[in-house]
């Protein structure tokens, strides 16, 4: 049976894990780069979305989602708002909409990276530990990029591949809605659509009361 003490210590280490991505990530410029319009594709691995530009046009897989001075930017923004964070964690424990989150679980691949850490306190050689944890194998996550994700399901073997295909993203906007509330609904794969506008309509919700939170906190305590 787990100590209590350690069932509490990793309660708080959850609690302040959630904090520490939600109030210092989530709710950071991130909302300000996420905002927008993301395109959709009619044939279901991006090939053919393009971004126009006055020097050409740019295939979606090639796009980069963030430039250089934006990721400094919020670099800088979340180093911040993290070590605020850890100086003074208790105002900001309390999770928003954090508590609908997964439960935070230890990263496969970063593990590897404590096994060698261990193994090298130990004392083992390092070639027997790069031999042992090796960086081209080993557990990976899925990738987050949305051309990416459906590449990475066309890769699989055909064993893994028998499941259902994913539902083409669908862009959320008035229109779409209505256009899913005009579609039949025994079309299983308008029902899927709609529940991912749904999905996507409650995160647009949710992120306009941070906005009018963010704006409360604001105007009582001055911008952070």
């Amino acid at each position: 049976m787990s100590d209590p003490s350690d069932i509490d210590e990793q309660a708080w280490r959850a609690a302040l894990t959630l904090a520490l991505v939600e109030k210092g990530f989530r709710n950071s410029g991130l909302e300000e780069l996420h905002t927008g319009v993301s395109p959709a594709t009619a044939v279901g691995d991006y090939s053919d979305v393009k971004v126009s530009t006055p020097y050409g046009e740019i295939a979606w897989a090639d796009v980069a989602r963030l430039d250089d001075a934006e990721m400094k930017a919020l670099m800088i923004e979340v180093v911040d708002r993290v070590f605020t964070i850890l100086r003074h964690p208790e105002p900001f424990l309390a999770p928003m909409g954090a508590q609908h989150w997964n439960r935070p679980r230890l990263d496969p691949a970063m593990m590897d990276q404590v096994a060698r850490y261990e193994a090298r306190q130990r004392g083992m050689p390092e070639a027997e530990v790069w031999k042992t944890w090796p960086l081209d194998e080993g557990p990976r996550r899925a990738p987050i990029r949305s051309e990416q994700r459906v590449a990475s399901r066309s890769e699989r073997p055909s064993a893994e591949t028998d499941e259902a295909p994913a539902p083409t993203p669908l862009e959320t906007t008035l229109d779409s809605l209505r256009a899913l509330a005009n579609a039949p609904i025994a079309d299983p794969a308008w029902i899927a659509k709609a529940r991912e506008a749904l999905l996507a309509a409650a995160d647009g919700w949710e992120s306009a009361q941070l906005r009018v939170l963010d704006e409360i906190e604001a105007g009582a305590y001055g911008q952070d």
